[in-house]
């Protein structure tokens, strides 16, 4: 069965990047894209007024928007719809501080591969539908203890074999190898964890969340370390009683550690990239 290609939004006003974004989007590969362009902030409103498309790819320098503004507007026109931000060399600051604001993943311009922008869009669509499978199943009361290992494992199947230690987990666990690590970072996983829980989305712990999946990332931690981290803060912030009605809470905490797995992924997918380069 041939799988309905990918709907992407390009926010570019300059012709000659986006000609490299469909020329790239355009060779052969196991996913197929649809390309729409717009050159203005305004025009993409008016698009993703109209039509639901798959993904944003979001220049952050436009005629009528400069920088985060550019992805707060985005956001708040179509909130489900991730967003990938394309950015100039001396503009990552700006591009990490848009994932604080609610983009999946970002690509500096003209360091990317075709095969790293497939692979970026890929991740942040499949990466939306797993988050929206677990809101799903909080929305139905269809709690289950498996629900996380369920969106472990569609993980799993996004990553190749270069994103390592993603894909492979190494032979010894991370708590085998540094048991006081594991403990301190599960303390700040379930600080940031409740305050997640409270306010219902990453934006209120962005630049601490991305200094704990840097560490994790230092550390080269796979995604059976992130579930041990996330089970030990779990249990211990419902033992002090600081987070409250378990069953809400599990589907709410797993969708945090989907969004804690997925910026690891992206880490290790830059790693790729740079080591390939």
């Amino acid at each position: 069965m041939v799988e309905e290609p990918y709907k992407v939004l390009l926010v570019e006003d300059n012709p000659g990047d986006a000609r490299l974004v469909e020329i790239a989007l355009s060779e052969p590969g196991p996913v197929h894209f649809r390309l729409e362009r717009v050159g203005l902030l305004s025009a993409a409103l008016r698009r993703l007024e109209k039509e639901e498309f798959d993904l944003v790819l979001l220049d952050l320098s436009l005629p009528d928007s400069q920088g985060l503004e550019t992805v707060v507007a985005i956001r708040k026109q179509s909130p489900q719809v991730p967003v990938v931000v394309l950015t100039g060399l001396d503009d990552e600051q700006s591009s990490v501080e848009a994932l604080h604001m609610g983009a999946q993943d970002y690509l500096v311009k003209g360091t990317a591969t075709g095969e790293t922008l497939r692979r970026t869009i890929r991740y942040a669509v499949e990466r939306r539908k797993i988050m929206a499978d677990l809101k799903a199943l909080r929305e139905n009361g269809q709690d289950n203890e498996s629900s996380l290992k369920h969106a472990i494992a569609a993980y799993r199947t996004m990553v190749d074999a270069k994103t390592t230690p993603f894909a492979d987990d190494i032979d010894q666990p991370l708590r085998e190898r540094r048991p006081r690590f594991v403990d301190d970072i599960a303390e700040l996983y379930g600080e940031l964890l409740e305050e997640y829980v409270s306010n219902g989305s990453p934006h209120g712990v962005g630049s601490r969340l991305t200094h704990l999946v840097q560490r994790l990332r230092e550390e080269s931690a796979g995604a059976r370390d992130v579930i041990d981290i996330h089970l030990q803060a779990l249990k211990s912030r419902l033992a002090k009683g600081g987070l409250e009605a378990p069953k809400p809470l599990a589907l709410n905490a797993q969708i945090f550690a989907v969004e804690v797995l997925g910026r690891l992924l992206n880490h290790y997918k830059r790693q790729d990239l740079m080591q390939t380069a």
